[in-house]
This record gives structure tokens, C-alpha cells and sequence, in this order.
């Protein structure tokens, strides 16, 4: 139920632009925001291909890399807020 109610979570443009460390990265994709965080190390293109996008949306430069199906493996956190 736990996991429910975080996806659940509206994120706001403002909150998201906080989150652009490499102790605490998210980015939003297609709408849902991630927590890159612990991924970060592990990304096979490094950490700043994702770090350069902490606290933004990083949804072209995704989906130009790669298939929308490579996020299943990542439980977004919340719903950006589109004002």
C-alpha cells in the first residue's frame, strides 16, 4: 500500500529542481519522477549523463538513449505536477 501512495505523489516543478546532487538526483520522465540516486554509480553511461538532468525533465534525452520499457526496472516516486 506503501508503494501506492508514493506514486501517488504530485511532485512540483520547484520541488523536483531541489533534487540535482549526486547525493540526491531526480529526474522526471515521461511524467513520473525517479529517484536516480543509488543508481547513479551503475549507469552504464556514467553519472553525469544522468546527473546533467537531476531536478528536471529529462524525457527527450531519454527517450533518445533509450526504450520507455528500460524504466520497468525503476518504481517512480511521484506524478510531476504539469502547471
Amino acid at each position: 500500500a506503501e508503494s501506492q501512495l508514493s506514486r501517488d505523489r504530485i511532485i512540483t516543478p520547484a520541488e523536483l529542481s531541489k533534487h540535482n546532487s549526486r547525493d540526491d538526483c531526480w529526474v522526471a520522465i515521461y511524467g513520473s519522477v525517479y529517484d536516480f540516486t543509488d543508481f547513479l554509480e551503475e549507469h552504464p553511461a556514467g553519472v553525469e549523463a544522468i546527473l546533467e538532468y537531476g531536478g528536471q525533465d529529462g524525457t527527450d534525452i531519454f527517450h533518445s538513449v533509450h526504450s520507455k520499457e528500460m524504466l520497468d526496472d525503476f518504481e517512480p516516486i511521484g506524478k510531476l505536477h504539469i502547471q
